[in-house]
This record gives structure tokens, C-alpha cells and sequence, in this order.
């Protein structure tokens, strides 16, 4: 069948930016040309093959990954005669992207890891954030950290930043992706973060609710996109929250952004009688 690359949509995250996937069936691809270009994750779903990389030969097997920093322009693939491969990659920028060269070349995956990357298929615009997700989960389980010790509560924040718009996001989905009690991280968010997680969670998908709306989305879609399941859930949360319906918020941005006014004092002096921010 041979290799399919195709570019993702660029979400132009700050920290790590899925922005090109690959795949081969029955055959090995060496995916795109990494220099001065991007990091390159490649897993290998089935098969075995040899990859000589910098000079030195590696063995390759199923549930594998091979790393390729952009640096690297070295790298040749050999296949076994008769012995299909099976492989996805991501091509990934971003300012963490090179702790990954704390990796060694060739690594196994544990289970549970890279899970969008295992079953990449049908692209959407979700899949660079999808895939964003996996990668902070990986770089946070396998990379040791700088600090002699981990620094839990951003690599939480980098997650729920990159994943906000799964509904199924929890403190116990997270504690459980990092393998920590569920109150000792809690506990640790709070203290250093001095909000609760299921807090922060809440204001990072309410932040981009904002913006979605400033950017023109229905109610609707704003909250899918948010991840809140239920629209007229969202709706009272929201207004609860900012003193606006989303819709009434959505108005009044646009109609700023229009005439380049901070209409939203007034508003809510005249909504609410103060000018104060609702808690």
C-alpha cells in the first residue's frame, strides 16, 4: 500500500503542535524528511524491520516507537523479506518538543500511551489536539522532569490546556492517566495552584467558550467544543459564572470587537444594577 502523509489543521499550540500524521501498511516508510523541519514519533503496529540511525543499528518490533529529532538526517529503513509493517507517526513543533531527545532512539510503549496515535484514522479537527494530549502524557510518564522532583501540577495543567474539549475529563480520569491517588493530587493542585482541579478544569473550558463565541460559534457548537455534553447545562453554567447567557456574552463581545469598546461593565451595571464581577 505504501505511506499516506497528510498535514493536520495547525492549532498553533504553544508547548507541543501536532501538525503532520503519517501511515504504512505492509511496507516500511521512513514518513517525512525530519531536519530542521519537526519531531517525528513513529509506532509500530505490526512487523519488525531494522532502522540505522547516526550510525548505529536498532532493531525494530511491534509495539515499538522510533524517535527522530530534527537534527537527525541519517536514518535508513530496512525491511525483513516476507514480513509486513504496519506504522503511524506524528510529525510534532513546540517548546517541549525537544525533551524528547531525552528518549532513547528506539523505546517500548507502554499500554495506555499514545492511544490516537495506536488508531489513527479518520482526521478531524480534533485530531492535533487529541494528539497533543497523548504526547503531554507521554513526555510526563517517560521523560524525567529537570527538578529532582515532578512537577505534577503542570504537567496537569499542560493536559487539561491541551484536552479541555473531551467531556469525559475528570480529577479521577487524570489521577488515573498519571497513577496518583486521586486526593493526593487534588490536595497538590490546590496548593500550589490555590484553585481546585475540577476548578481549573472549568475555567480553561470557559475561557474557550469565550473565545469560541467571539469567534462567531453557536451556543451548540460552543459547547461541544468546550467539552460540555449538554448545551442548556452549559447555558445556566455559563451564566452563572460570567452573568451572561452565552448568548447575551457572544452579542456584546461581537459588538465590541465591531466598535472596539469594553461594553461589558456597562452591560452588567445595567443588568445587574453592579458593576462588579460576578463570582
Amino acid at each position: 500500500m505504501g505511506s499516506i502523509i497528510q498535514k493536520l489543521l495547525n492549532q498553533h499550540l504553544t508547548d507541543l503542535n501536532p501538525i503532520a500524521v503519517g501511515w504504512s501498511k505492509e511496507s516500511v516508510g521512513d514518513g517525512p524528511k525530519t531536519p530542521n523541519c519537526f519531531t517525528l514519533l513513529h509506532y509500530v503496529s505490526r512487523g519488525s524491520f531494522v532502522v540505522v540511525m547516526e550510525g548505529k543499528t536498532y532493531p525494530v518490533h511491534e509495539g515499538q516507537c522510533i524517535l527522530m529529532m530534527p537534527w537527525q538526517d541519517d536514518i535508513t529503513f530496512y525491511s525483513y523479506e516476507g514480513v509486513p509493517v504496519d506504522q503511524q507517526w506524528v510529525g510534532f513543533t513546540g517548546s517541549m518538543s525537544h525533551d524528547f531527545s531525552a528518549l532513547p532512539p528506539v523505546f517500548d510503549l507502554p499500554e495506555g500511551l499514545m492511544p490516537h496515535l495506536r488508531n489513527l484514522g479518520e482526521i478531524d479537527s480534533n485530531t492535533a489536539y487529541d494528539l497533543a494530549a497523548d504526547l503531554f502524557l507521554l513526555r510526563s510518564r517517560m521523560i524525567p522532569p529537570k527538578e529532582q522532583s515532578p512537577d505534577y501540577v503542570q504537567y496537569v495543567m499542560d493536559y487539561v490546556n491541551a484536552s479541555y474539549m473531551h467531556p469525559g475529563i475528570s480529577v479521577e480520569s487524570i489521577a488515573g492517566l498519571m497513577s496518583l491517588d486521586r486526593s493526593y493530587l487534588s490536595r497538590l493542585f490546590k496548593k500550589k495552584a490555590n484553585q481546585t482541579l475540577q476548578g481549573y478544569i472549568l475555567s480553561v473550558r470557559l475561557r474557550e467558550a469565550k473565545r469560541c463565541l467571539m469567534e462567531n460559534c453557536s451556543v451548540k457548537e460552543t459547547a461541544l467544543q468546550c467539552g460540555f455534553r449538554d448545551p442548556y447545562a452549559f447555558s445556566k453554567l455559563f451564566l452563572q459564572k460570567t452573568g451572561f447567557s452565552p448568548s447575551e456574552w457572544k452579542a456584546i463581545a461581537l459588538n465590541n470587537l465591531s466598535t472596539h469598546q469594553n461594553a461589558f461593565p456597562d452591560a452588567r451595571r445595567a443588568k445587574t444594577g453592579s458593576p462588579d464581577e460576578p463570582k
